[in-house]
């Protein structure tokens, strides 16, 4: 599909300036112009839509489950509070 659009776009306005302006350019340049543009158009197709990633699964064929990370900063905390289980906060100086 996107190396249909440029061809009939550019295909069409060239039969427009052969048909009702008169100008006329060789065969080939037609030819050129036309491919040239179907071949861009679907080559920049690859670059605007990413590949689809499968999804990993395991061994068995069992998707793998999203695990959350336990050492995430919640997403309220105040200055300090995300630091209390790593020897930070409110643990300094107990036995």
């Amino acid at each position: 599909m996107a190396g249909v659009t440029p061809l009939a776009l550019w295909s069409t306005y060239l039969f427009v300036l052969t048909w009702v302006y008169g100008i006329v350019w060789p065969f080939d340049l037609w030819l050129g112009t036309t491919l040239l543009a179907a071949i861009s158009g679907l080559l920049l197709s690859y670059v605007a839509i990413a590949p689809v990633v499968p999804a990993p699964v395991t061994e068995g064929g069992i998707p793998l489950p999203e695990v959350e990370d336990e050492r995430r900063v919640p997403t309220g905390a105040r200055a300090g509070e995300a630091a209390t289980g790593f020897g930070g906060g409110g643990e300094h100086g107990e036995a």
